[in-house]
């Protein structure tokens, strides 16, 4: 995932970086997707604090979209069996932007 300040914000490259976390399928993938975020970042020589501001926001993103997950996890298994799969699809996003925070915590040092 390349970034170049002529051709989108680092507000936009973080939106893109959210969604391709969540589209990335495996904890591997998205793992993947923060680590080329990074050399993506650093090949353009963006400045320690925007890139700390960067991650720091990411993270936030991906925290409400942990939470918002979780929660429909929770209400899709109190619903019964019958809803069972789209629990377990929660739950696996859930922990694949559980293994982009962690990669994230690493950069930013939390």
């Amino acid at each position: 995932m390349i970034y170049s300040r002529d051709s989108m914000t680092l507000a936009e490259y973080r939106e893109k970086v959210f969604n391709s976390v969540k589209a990335a399928g495996t904890e591997e993938a998205a793992k993947k997707v923060i680590d080329d975020a990074q050399k993506a970042l650093n090949s353009a020589n963006i400045g320690t604090q925007s890139q700390r501001e960067f991650w720091v926001e990411l993270y936030r993103l991906l925290e409400g979209e942990f939470d918002k997950q979780a929660n429909f996890s929770k209400r899709a298994a109190e619903k019964g069996p019958k809803y069972l799969s789209e629990a377990q699809s929660a739950d696996a996003l859930g922990e694949i932007i559980a293994a982009a925070r962690a990669a994230i915590g690493q950069i930013v040092g939390r």
